[in-house]
């Protein structure tokens, strides 16, 4: 039998696509075309090979949850959360949900089911379905891509003849998986499905207003652009910010933009719990209980606690640190590793402070002995500076933050051959300084900091208290250095 070729294009196309395409008897194709354009007239005559990947087209469960147990067995689909989520992505599958936001904690499975499975589900039912999966970097898109294509490969899914690339392939019929990450671009490319995983890498690129502007311009000027009629947006992330993607797509909802479907799963059961769960339940008690969300949280802060694993995130008001996290201790100084760090300025009796913060490191805790603090020349600081050293001792590491450009290179130099003959270190200060302040915030609302009792207690705790909105944040800098310094686990032992 040939293959007759329609005059005209738009004949040509219907010959191709419509029930009677006898091209694809012709070429052997061994993958059937979806159901909604099956006809018996298709199914009869066709070879054996034909039949045996019908065979497998037969195995694919119907439904999402049945597919999950067959295609990956070994995995525990059965937690509460999942379940829930399976529920609300079934409602996408339908059409009922058009737009879904869901916010789960890190490594409660969200993406091995969201970003992996649940397209290759939607391809093997319909293999002309356009998927864009997107992610922080193309990095990790091409690494969901990749576990999804072999996924799809052990049920049979036909491939075109160039789909080699890890970060895009395409069925014969026309549908395929494209990766991208923020920034990339996706010209040429559309979705008729478009899944959106954590967008955000780290906490600097979360608390970075540049960072958070990139990504809201991505999702308005490339991905909004690639969407067929009809296509389904699903973002799964743990939050970060108040006004990171979500809750900006959240506010633009509110003064009357595109209605979202909200799912958000705490770790820590609060009112009004989306699967039922009494106050302060774990969300995957199996795998992380209520004791390991204590040791986090009080490794990370409540603040980085709420919005990652607690999905509420809230704006920095004054909030970093409390008084009480402070107590002020009497006695001799602590023996262990020491660093002083330097906030520097230039601006003689007005205008910025130069600050330096001793901090003594003692096992898993952590005492601050001194803060000297002044608005000097540069002269008068580096006498101060080397006076200070004097006092401390050759076993304290005096830390030097560089800043950028010629001017900080010069100014470091000077400042080392000032201090010769003690141990310092200098380092290119790098995030914002509430990123850099966070371990040191965290450190102080578990208990691990204390400060030894002196004329500076008062100025210092104040200034930590309005940080960052206070006036003044140069004991803040200096103090996170310090302790940024201490906390290395590679830091040299030098005892004070």
């Amino acid at each position: 039998m040939k293959c007759l070729r329609p005059s005209g294009f738009s004949r040509f196309k219907t010959g191709i696509f419509s029930s009677s395409a006898k091209c694809l008897t012709e070429q052997k194709a061994d993958w059937p075309l979806p159901q909604t354009l099956q006809t018996k007239k298709k199914l009869t005559g066709q070879t054996s090979t034909m039949n045996a990947t019908r065979q497998r087209v037969q195995l694919i469960p119907k439904g999402f949850s049945r597919f999950l147990n067959k295609a990956t067995p070994q995995f525990n689909w059965e937690p509460e959360h999942l379940k829930e989520i399976r529920r609300h992505l079934d409602r996408v599958t339908t059409g009922e949900i058009s737009r879904l936001l869901i916010f789960a904690p890190p490594r409660h499975g969200k993406s091995e089911q969201t970003t992996i499975h649940y397209p290759a589900y939607r391809l093997l039912t319909d293999q002309r379905e356009k998927v864009i999966v997107a992610a922080y970097n193309r990095e990790l898109a091409s690494q969901f891509s990749r576990q999804t294509r072999r996924i799809v490969s052990r049920f049979g899914f036909k491939f075109a003849g160039d789909s080699n690339k890890q970060y895009e392939w395409q069925s014969i019929y026309g549908g395929g998986l494209t990766a991208v990450g923020v920034g990339s671009g996706v010209t040429g490319k559309g979705a008729s499905l478009l899944l959106i995983d954590d967008p955000v890498k780290s906490r600097a690129e979360a608390e970075s207003p540049a960072y958070r502007n990139r990504v809201l311009d991505w999702w308005r000027s490339d991905l909004l652009t690639r969407l067929h009629p009809g296509a389904a947006v699903v973002i799964i992330m743990t939050r970060w910010v108040a006004t990171d993607l979500a809750g900006q797509l959240l506010e633009e909802q509110k003064e009357g933009g595109t209605q979202w479907t909200v799912l958000s799963l705490p770790a820590i059961a609060e009112d009004n719990d989306p699967l039922g769960r009494p106050a302060g339940g774990a969300l995957w008690p199996e795998r992380y209980g209520e004791a390991d969300f204590e040791r986090i949280k009080k490794a990370i802060g409540s603040y980085a606690f709420s919005a990652l694993y607690q999905q509420r995130p809230s704006p920095r008001s004054g909030g970093f640190f409390r008084a009480d996290w402070l107590p002020i201790v009497t006695g001799s100084d602590a023996l262990g590793v020491a660093c002083r760090a330097y906030d520097t300025a230039a601006t003689p009796g007005g205008g910025d402070y130069t600050a330096g913060v001793r901090i003594v490191r003692y096992g898993d805790r952590y005492r601050i002995t001194h803060v000297t603090r002044g608005q000097w020349s540069p002269a008068q600081r580096r006498t101060i500076q080397r006076q200070t050293a004097e006092i401390d001792g050759l076993q304290t590491v005096i830390h030097l933050a560089q800043d950028p450009g010629a001017a900080g290179v010069d100014q470091v130099q000077h400042d080392q051959a000032n201090l010769a003959g003690f141990a310092t270190v200098t380092a290119r200060p790098t995030g914002s300084k509430e990123v850099r302040a966070m371990p040191f915030a965290a450190a102080c609302e578990a208990g691990l900091v204390e400060l030894e009792r002196g004329d500076w207690n008062r100025a210092f705790v104040d200034e930590l208290c309005s940080f960052p909105t206070g006036q003044h944040d140069d004991q803040v800098d200096a103090a996170a250095d310090a302790f940024n310094y201490l906390s290395r686990s590679n830091a040299p032992v030098w005892y004070a």
